[in-house]
């Protein structure tokens, strides 16, 4: 009994670490579309008596962001808009960057704007070193749709594969350490059982939904 409770222990622990820690980290990478910042810092100021830099919008913002400010908060940093063109409604991906030129996070902003000649204030990380804006949607005319962030669909085709793998496997040792942790002398009837192949379904079925649960989280930390 004691061996079977160690297997049972033992396996799971295993499987729950393949699941949701190894094969992500080998098929579900995030893979992103924007290279480095691109846009020119034009000067230093102080806006509302904090430090920030002035940059030009780059020619794939520049028709409706004119300029943006990286203002150093107390505790953070903020990125506020000058428009080009009178905005009513804007929807607008923040790429940040930190000081190694890494994605470090992506922040998507709707805005309905009071002001049309600024947007207001979004709080970035405090790693901000730069970023990049990419415009989705003015005015509620689509300006695009291209993901910034994405998994690539061989990978999750990948993961899933071998998570059904992973799956089928764990089953199989589960049934068995059950088997000897609960099954005693007759374990091997155990194994043979009705009972034990339920047991294996209703783990199949436990198994499955851990492995999709982790794509959707790991395709939704990849777009947000």
């Amino acid at each position: 009994m004691a061996i079977g409770i160690v297997l049972l222990i033992g396996s799971v622990f295993l499987f729950i670490i393949l699941m949701t820690v190894i094969l992500p980290k080998l098929f579900l990478t995030v893979n992103y579309n924007v290279t480095e910042p691109c846009d020119i810092g034009t000067k230093r100021c102080i806006y509302k008596g904090r430090r920030c830099i002035v940059y030009d919008g780059g020619k794939e913002i520049r028709t409706y962001i004119k300029k943006y400010l990286l203002i150093q908060g107390k505790n953070c940093k903020m990125l506020r808009c000058k428009t080009a063109i009178p905005i009513g409604f804007i929807d607008y991906d923040i790429v940040v960057f930190d000081r190694y030129n890494k994605v470090h996070q992506i922040i998507n902003v709707k805005e309905n704007l009071v002001n049309t000649d600024y947007t207001r204030r979004v709080e970035l990380p405090n790693e901000t070193a730069y970023v990049r804006l990419v415009i989705r949607n003015v005015n509620g005319n689509t300006i695009t749709n291209e993901p910034v962030a994405y998994i690539p669909k061989k990978k999750i085709n990948w993961y899933t594969f071998f998570a059904i793998m992973v799956a089928a496997l764990e089953t199989f040792t589960l049934k068995v350490s059950c088997s000897y942790a609960f099954g005693g002398v007759f374990r091997e009837s155990f194994i043979r059982s009705g009972k034990g192949l339920l047991v294996c379904l209703i783990f199949a079925v436990a198994t499955g939904m851990v492995a999709l649960i982790t794509v959707k989280n790991s395709i939704k930390r990849s777009t947000t």
